[in-house]
């Protein structure tokens, strides 16, 4: 969700939710700690795109589909 204060463009952080932050306070946020195709975050990705797929709800939106399959353990092993 975006907000505009004071013509100030501010966006709500979901993760890790913070609440309300600036854009330019996003932007400039120290990147955070970890490897990104770490084994726990691929495997993390991996039952997620388990969990898109097997839901019903989900397998009946293409967008949902495309991203659990784009979130195969296969796809992000492919990018690590």
């Amino acid at each position: 969700m975006n907000l505009i204060t004071e013509n100030k463009l501010q966006i709500r952080l979901l993760a890790p939710s913070t609440g309300v932050e600036f854009v330019q306070s996003v932007l400039s946020m120290p990147e955070a700690p970890g490897e990104p195709f770490s084994a726990s975050r691929r495997q993390t990705l991996g039952q997620l795109s388990r969990m898109i797929l097997q839901d019903a709800e989900l397998r009946a939106d293409a967008g949902s589909v495309a991203l659990g399959y784009w979130l195969r353990r296969a796809n992000i092993d492919r990018l690590a």
